[in-house]
């Protein structure tokens, strides 16, 4: 696997409107990352899920998680 990509519609309860989300999975440098992207980020998205995994887990971040 060197990448992969999963895209979806749903509807965001947050902003009150449909939103497309996509998932990234890549291998860097031997080591598993993962990046997660919204169309419906507005000011009322700061405790959105995908929004807090990426502000803890950025790309290339020391505190991302292990690869097992």
């Amino acid at each position: 696997m060197e990448y992969t990509i999963s895209r979806h519609s749903t509807y965001c309860h947050t902003v009150d409107r449909y939103i497309n989300y996509e998932i990234s999975t890549y291998v860097s440098r031997g080591n598993i990352e993962f990046s997660a992207t919204c169309t419906g980020i507005d000011d009322t998205c700061v405790a959105c899920p995908i929004l807090t995994y990426n502000e803890k887990y950025p790309p290339l971040s020391e505190n991302r998680l292990p690869v097992r």
